[in-house]
């Protein structure tokens, strides 16, 4: 009988030692539980009772609450949960809830209603119920050794098609995350590197994001590390750049390198030149053949070559080097004529040559000689 359990613990207290465990014995820091695994833990002995330290709960069945360890539990499937306490002697147990969210439960300690479910039993064993559990809702337990005995608690469930997240056992930890840039290519570059973490979700995606939203997605399951490549970045000199690991499937597990200037590819024209073509005589004109070469040239835009009389060749991107260019029927006039080669989207990419046009002998010249005359 309960008054029974009353004068033997105050005996207990007098005549006995027991050491305090580092365990949450207030509900203001509560610990999780992960029923898919349970519990298995010392109990607390010579601690003060629940009323005492947090006074403004409404403890229902408990008329004491000697020793207590506080836990708390959040639903990741809709059901019911059963669970059961077991110990070597005996404990009880007060149930709370549901909260929005641990925030909510351990703001509100000290102000808990009436239990949802309560035992006061005088047994070494407890059937604790979630009824109707949903998702994302947070129950708060909490668990007296009323015999005040150095034992093992253990938590198992027995039965309930709901369950527990068991994340908040084992929080997901991003350990590790670096960024490694590529040289430019055709203002282009690379982003490669490391992601190492500890018990990621099972379900999900993990993303790799730049600061231009560039990114690279891995599915589930995860096993660290996950080596990432971010390929054809635009290289644009962006600031204050960072690369950022998320998981879907716990939005808090994440990290960030810290920041870097994103590179700039400087597009350099290395050779623009001119071969001057046989005149034709017929039409007075000839053609100019050429090469163009150069490196980090535009991923966009379009390369124009043209002379001083507007006639022009456009190549469209992409530019590969070298790129040979033709300029038919140019005037053979024995003046001097710009030849420009540029970007559109790089215009100080630029090269420029002033070679000289033939001049083109369109017909013979005939000289009319005087006739002679014999004096015979």
């Amino acid at each position: 009988m309960k008054y029974l359990k009353l004068i033997s613990l105050v005996l207990f207290a007098v005549i006995s030692f027991s050491a305090i465990y580092s365990q949450s014995n207030s509900c203001n820091t509560l610990e999780p539980i992960c029923t898919d695994v349970g519990l298995n833990f010392p109990a607390q002995t010579g601690v003060a009772n629940a009323s005492t330290t947090d006074p403004g709960n409404n403890y229902s069945c408990l008329a004491t609450s000697p020793n207590p360890t506080w836990y708390y539990m959040e639903v990741a499937n809709a059901g019911g949960i059963d669970m059961n306490l077991s110990a070597g002697s005996d404990i009880d147990f007060a149930l709370w809830g549901p909260f929005s969210s641990l925030a909510n439960a351990q703001a509100n300690c000290n102000s808990y209603g009436s239990a949802i479910d309560c035992s006061y039993s005088s047994n070494a064993t407890e059937d604790v119920n979630v009824p109707n559990a949903q998702i994302g809702e947070v129950y708060v337990l909490l668990i007296t050794n009323y015999a005040s005995v150095s034992q093992q608690i253990t938590l198992t469930q027995t039965g309930g098609a709901g369950a527990t997240d068991c994340s908040i056992v084992d929080p997901c930890t991003m350990t590790f995350l670096d960024a490694n840039l590529t040289a430019c290519t055709a203002g282009m570059f690379d982003i490669t590197g490391q992601v190492q973490f500890t018990d990621p979700p099972t379900t999900g995606t993990m993303t790799v994001t730049n600061c231009s939203g560039d990114q690279q997605v891995f599915n589930a399951p995860f096993n660290s590390p996950i080596n990432y490549a971010i390929n054809g970045v635009v290289a644009d000199a962006t600031a204050g750049c960072t690369v950022t690991a998320t998981f879907s499937d716990d939005p808090t597990c994440t990290i960030s390198t810290g920041t870097f200037t994103e590179p700039i590819c400087t597009c350099f024209m290395t050779l623009l030149d001119a071969n001057i073509g046989l005149c034709n005589g017929a039409t007075n004109s000839f053609d100019i053949t050429g090469t163009i070469e150069f490196i980090n040239a535009p991923a966009t835009g379009t390369l124009t070559v043209s002379n001083c009389s507007g006639d022009d060749e456009v190549f469209n991107a992409p530019f590969t080097s070298p790129i040979n260019y033709n300029l038919t029927g140019q005037t053979a006039d024995g003046f001097a004529c710009d030849i420009t080669a540029v970007f559109s989207d790089d215009v100080t990419c630029t090269q420029t040559l002033n070679p000289t046009a033939p001049i083109c002998l369109s017909s013979f010249i005939h000289l009319k000689l005087p006739k002679l005359t014999h004096p015979f």
